[in-house]
């Protein structure tokens, strides 16, 4: 479980660190002294806080979209092209289900109309992702995801399963690998040492 402290830290590793370092540039460039720089620091972060806070509220409403209509038109137009390997990144993982944060199983219509198009697809479909501080592999049916996050801010070592999940999932520094054979594509998640954490051998049909 996590308690308030840990998920306003995971919190603040997210856009809030973004709005943190926008706001410390933006006093640093112009100059600001000590106090400013202290009241700058505060106030983004606060300010992370509270649009991580409103932007998870979005996740749960139930006729809430990550696509507009425009941008699935485009998809469609995308995955209706000659290909026999498609990967597809997103920024939130599309397969996992149980966890509480972002992910596209909380927008669910919009998580069903993205699964049946790629499990009409002839071609191998290999799903990409991050924004999570813990990696690990995905599968549903031919379609499999891996996700590999973070480079360098990884996680205390809490576990963390799912009914899609291969193996386990993993909150120390990792990153993705993807190889190319003639028959198979072969996934690595591995460790800043190089060492494998998790891996998988799909076929190419």
């Amino acid at each position: 479980d996590f308690d308030l402290d840990r998920v306003k830290t995971m919190q603040a590793m997210k856009t809030g660190a973004l709005i943190r370092a926008s706001a410390l540039c933006g006093g640093i460039v112009g100059g600001a002294d000590d106090k400013l720089m202290t009241a700058l620091d505060g106030f983004s972060r606060d300010l992370g806080l509270a649009f991580q806070i409103a932007d998870d509220l979005l996740d749960y409403q139930s006729d809430a979209t990550i696509l507009g209509n425009d941008q699935w038109q485009w998809l469609k137009g995308e995955l209706s092209k000659q290909h026999d390997v498609l990967i597809i990144a997103t920024s939130i993982q599309l397969l996992a289900t149980e966890h509480r944060f972002e992910k596209w199983s909380n927008f669910p219509n919009e998580r069903a109309k993205i699964l049946s198009l790629l499990n009409d697809l002839d071609s191998t479909v290999l799903i990409i992702s991050g924004d999570r501080h813990r990696g690990g592999i995905y599968k549903q049916g031919d379609l499999v995801e891996i996700t590999s996050s973070s480079l360098n801010r990884g996680l205390p070592p809490i576990v963390e399963t799912d009914k899609l999940l291969l193996g386990k999932t993993h909150t120390i520094h990792n990153y993705g690998i993807i190889e190319f054979t003639n028959s198979y594509l072969n996934l690595y998640l591995k460790d800043e040492n190089m060492n494998i954490l998790e891996s998988l051998e799909i076929p190419l049909k």
